[in-house]
């Protein structure tokens, strides 16, 4: 455990408090997560075909709010 403790200590990087923006994308991407955990169990229980069309509308959403969350990170390194 000790060892464990000394090498997360050595590796680790100091990572900058979340700002406003970072919470309330952070808390889109969880109710996304919900949304698509519903859907999954939806489509176990109904099918997939009933749900195609709502589950690559909310896929193609958390792919855009993670590559704005990534845009948003780079600019803040910079």
């Amino acid at each position: 455990m000790a060892e464990y403790i000394r090498e997360s200590a050595l590796q680790s990087k100091v990572v900058q408090p979340c700002t406003e923006a970072d919470i309330k994308e952070y808390r889109t991407l969880v109710g996304m997560a919900n949304n698509l955990n519903q859907l999954t169990k939806m489509a176990h229980q109904d099918g997939i075909i009933y749900l195609y069309s709502p589950l690559v509308s909310l896929l193609g959403e958390i792919t855009n709010t993670i590559r704005e969350y990534k845009q948003g990170t780079n600019k803040k390194k910079k």
